[in-house]
């Protein structure tokens, strides 16, 4: 991964909320109708399930090589209603 991740996140799921994926580990998570925010830091993903989110995208800066991998999985997804990511 690019970088040190500031905090480690595993095996929630959580629904309705806001979460910017920057600086993070996330592991085992699922987000539901949740506002997903990413402006090209550091990121790890590890089995995250991402079920009708909507993603922001703020990339004001280069992304670093796992946000490039993580931002071309939405992106090519050929749906939003269930995406599966894993990003290192």
């Amino acid at each position: 991964m690019d970088g040190q991740p500031t905090v480690v996140v595993r095996g929630l799921s959580v629904d309705g909320c806001t979460a910017t994926l920057e600086n993070s580990t996330w592991i085992d998570m699922t987000f539901r109708n949740a506002r997903v925010h990413y402006s090209g830091g550091p990121i790890s993903l590890h089995n995250v399930v991402f079920e009708n989110c909507l993603f922001e995208f703020d990339m004001r800066r280069v992304p670093t090589s796992s946000g490039e991998r993580f931002s071309s999985q939405v992106l090519l997804a050929p749906s939003l209603s269930r995406l599966v990511v894993n990003v290192d």
